[in-house]
């Protein structure tokens, strides 16, 4: 395995990282990483300060939540803070409430929010959602998770990954040195810079606890990257603790490009968030990094352009866009927002290349407030008549149906083995599409996404840099730096 090195301490490991390649690992400079590397983690690691203030914060939240919930609700810190992984300037908090089972789920709930948004009374606070709804809270500053679940002493007791959540702040510090945590934090910050860390809808990536297994997998930063840019082939499976015999047996179990068996819960993948696209990213930049070493890939440089260069960039492809806007519906959450709007894009998209338009991709996106969906298409209109081919001549009974459906269109001939017809197009651009899709007749979507675009606005190009200049930066600027090879 070229330059990978064995775990030590006696850990559990697994023979599943995905299919092998013959690919071999180059040597890494050392020399040339490791300055890399001490600058970043100098940038990225928490100071004395950073946890001094901190503390002070956590234990004023705790002292809070504690007066507010009933004496036999535990307050428990959980997360990166509580797990020593957490980057430098963090800004959100994890803080769960751990009913005793003779609570029911909905006292759990009730209790738990209500407790929470006594706790935090006059600040600024939200329900989201997860397996269990919960309160965030905008406290001094940063952002407080507050999560009511349950007290569970058995990891394989019933319940959700929610409730398991302090088990993996235990197998986390119970696995990982000082040394390690700062090869977390190196990790994090290099898929931070990449765009793949996060594991929520909006970015598909890696979570945090996910790039804590990773460092307790391969022991290192340099080990990931390297195992990931030259030994990793779709589907990769890391079972650390052994749970499963083969990779048949995890298949059956489970899907994805990536599949992490969570070490306290054989029956959960921790990286079923992760997206074959974030998958692919962390690869490839995984090869360039080891190839060329850089602090870009880490604090990637802001992509500067005004926004008469970028329309002048847009125009020169040549291709039409079609953007929307619209209000997000009142009280959108974004773990339930995120993924409506997602189907929502792809199933409009997926549709309008069924009628003929040839997409070059989209983009969609949300703040909760507003919503947005840009789609690059080609042609802007498309011809009047439309070819349909139909059976073979042979085929009586098909042909005979497929005459009758289309007797009183334009034109029918016989070309090869096949009968054609052509048919008059009810729809050749896509505003006549749109005003379709959204009507309350219309099937082509869910009645629940076809209600979304209540009241949508087409946007012109001025408009739509106007409002999503960086998103449609994100868009239209190559995120993918590549240097001719030497040599």
């Amino acid at each position: 395995m070229g330059g990978y090195k064995s775990l030590s301490k006696g850990r559990s490991t697994s023979k599943f990282q995905g299919v092998r390649t013959k690919t071999r690992s180059p040597k890494v400079n050392k020399s040339t990483v490791k300055p890399i590397l001490s600058r970043v983690l100098k940038k990225i690691k928490p100071t004395k300060e950073d946890i001094r203030r901190n503390h002070q914060l956590l234990t004023e939240v705790a002292e809070r939540l504690k007066r507010a919930t009933p004496s036999d609700v535990e307050v428990v810190l959980v997360g990166s803070v509580a797990k020593g992984t957490y980057i430098r300037n963090k800004k959100d908090f994890d803080v769960f409430l751990l009913f005793p089972r003779r609570y029911s789920p909905d006292e759990i709930k009730r209790i738990g929010l209500s407790s929470a948004k006594r706790a935090f009374r006059g600040y600024r606070h939200t329900i989201a959602y997860a397996e269990h709804p919960y309160l965030q809270v905008d406290f001094e500053g940063v952002k407080i998770d507050v999560v009511p679940a349950y007290k569970i002493e058995n990891p394989k007791e019933k319940g959700t990954a929610v409730d398991r959540t302090p088990f993996h702040t235990s197998y986390v510090n119970n696995h990982l040195t000082e040394r390690e945590k700062d090869e977390v934090r190196l990790l994090k910050q290099f898929m931070k810079g990449i765009g793949v860390y996060g594991a929520e809808l909006k970015v598909e990536g890696f979570s945090g606890y996910l790039c804590e297994l990773l460092i307790i997998k391969y022991g290192s930063f340099l080990n990931v990257l390297e195992d990931a840019a030259y030994h990793w082939d779709f589907p990769v499976m890391i079972d650390i603790e052994g749970y499963y015999q083969d990779e048949k047996e995890i298949l059956k179990r489970f899907d994805g490009p990536l599949i992490v068996i969570d070490p306290v819960d054989r029956n959960r993948n921790v990286a079923a968030a992760v997206s074959t696209t974030s998958l692919s990213k962390f690869i490839f930049y995984s090869r360039r990094f080891l190839e060329e070493p850089s602090e870009d890939f880490f604090f990637p440089r802001k992509k500067h352009i005004s926004r008469g260069r970028l329309k002048t960039k847009i125009l020169s492809r040549g291709t039409e866009l079609y953007a929307i806007s619209w209000k997000a519906p009142k009280g959108s959450v974004e773990d339930i927002l995120w993924p409506q709007l997602r189907r929502l894009s792809r199933t409009i998209v997926s549709h309008i290349d069924s009628l003929g338009f040839k997409v070059l991709g989209y983009y969609y996106w949300t703040d909760l407030d507003d919503c947005m969906l840009m789609i690059e298409y080609y042609p802007k209109e498309l011809p009047r008549i439309q070819q349909i081919i139909g059976p073979k001549i042979t085929l009586r009974e098909n042909l005979d149906r497929f005459i009758e459906k289309h007797i009183n269109h334009e034109d029918l001939y016989i070309e090869h083995d096949r009968i054609i017809a052509l048919v008059k197009r009810k729809e050749c651009d896509l505003d006549q599409v749109f005003k379709r899709i959204t009507s309350p007749r219309d099937t082509t979507l869910p009645k629940h996404l076809r209600n979304m675009l209540r009241g949508y606005k087409r946007l012109d190009l001025d408009e739509l840099l106007g409002r999503y200049f960086e998103q449609m930066k994100e868009y239209f600027l190559p995120t993918i730096k590549v240097r001719k090879r030497k040599g």
